[in-house]
């Protein structure tokens, strides 16, 4: 899937930028799932974090450098940038919503990224192992998700 440049609706290009990000980074989560390869380390804050957290978390910054890189982040694993407050757009990020059930091997588990600007937000959420999409504001289904 390639981001479209055109002007298909006002949020059609961070749309598929969106799902293209988080099927990338879903990809290397699943891998990861799958062969229980991810290690797991304690954060500052005494909460998990895992191979798979800090993978995901690089690709959608490296994705959303390359997409918008005038857009700033914040995700849970990276530093927090205050300049975030001054734009008009954010991406805000929690590529492994349950990180706990990620390494407890509960195959529960909410892949998290949106963008939240002056217009609204805009929010793509999948559950890796249940295949499905919650797309806001209304629920579709990813046919046929692969892994890449």
């Amino acid at each position: 899937m390639s981001v479209p440049t055109g002007d298909e609706s006002s949020y059609a290009r961070e749309r598929a930028f969106a799902i293209e990000a988080v099927l990338a980074a879903g990809a290397v989560v699943r891998d990861l799932y799958d062969r229980a390869a991810a290690e797991t380390y304690t954060k500052d804050d005494g909460s998990a974090v895992t191979d798979a957290d800090l993978a995901s978390d690089q690709i959608l910054r490296q994705m959303l450098a390359e997409h918008f890189p005038a857009d700033p982040i914040l995700t849970e694993e990276g530093v927090d940038d205050s300049d975030r407050l001054a734009s008009s757009r954010v991406w805000i990020a929690d590529p492994i919503d349950g990180t706990d059930q990620f390494i407890r091997r509960t195959a529960t588990l909410t892949f998290c990224f949106l963008s939240s600007s002056m217009g609204g937000p805009s929010s793509r959420r999948r559950s890796t192992h249940r295949r499905e999409w919650f797309v806001s504001p209304k629920q579709v289904r990813a046919p046929g998700f692969a892994k890449a």
